[in-house]
């Protein structure tokens, strides 16, 4: 306190003692308002963005309804593809063509016979998942035998084979038949040795 009663006013940061008549702001000396300024960064210096708008006060109102268009589903597989699908009859997955989607089925036209089935969807499965994924047997001279092979080509309906014994065919696509190769691996432990 000074003779004259409360001139003097105490500098929240340092301490100091500054006259009442000098420049006190936020109750900081002029020189550790200055130091402040320096370190606090402006709105639009805090990582490049602008301080946040306040937000509006809660109201118990509903929240006005948009109108959204009703999303369109992706067909997993397009009408007229061809695909394996499963028959259910002997568990092999046989050239089919989509020939119409229904939520989780799907009606095929099997290719061999023209039989129209419905099929689940995780039972059917595109052509270059199939030729990536599945062993193929052929029926040999379209006999009615099925035998192990290896697709060589494809042209649009016509495919060229080779048999596990060397033997090449060249056969209609409907002559295929397809099973998973872990499947094919498990048959294999089961089959029965000469």
């Amino acid at each position: 306190m000074s003779l004259f009663g409360n001139d003097k006013v105490k500098c929240k940061s340092c301490g100091s003692m500054v006259w009442k008549g000098s420049k006190i702001t936020n109750g900081l000396c002029s020189d550790c308002y200055a130091r402040y300024k320096r370190q606090t960064p402006t709105p639009t210096q805090q990582n490049n963005k602008p301080l946040k708008q306040p937000k509006p006060p809660k109201s118990n109102a509903a929240p006005p309804i948009s109108p959204k268009p009703a999303p369109q589903p992706i067909l997993r597989f397009p009408i007229g593809n061809l695909v394996f699908a499963i028959w259910v009859a002997d568990g092999y997955y046989y050239p089919a063509t989509i020939t119409g989607n229904s939520g989780d089925y799907v009606n095929v036209r099997f290719i061999s016979d023209n039989t129209d089935d419905l099929i689940q969807s995780n039972h059917i499965v595109n052509l270059p998942d199939a030729f990536k994924n599945m062993n193929f047997e052929s029926d040999w001279k379209n006999g009615g035998l099925y035998y192990s092979c290896e697709v060589k080509a494809r042209d649009d309906m016509n495919c060229f084979v080779r048999y596990t014994d060397g033997v090449n065919e060249q056969i209609h696509f409907s002559q295929l038949r397809a099973c998973f190769k872990t499947s094919a691996k498990i048959a294999k432990m089961f089959e029965r040795k000469k």
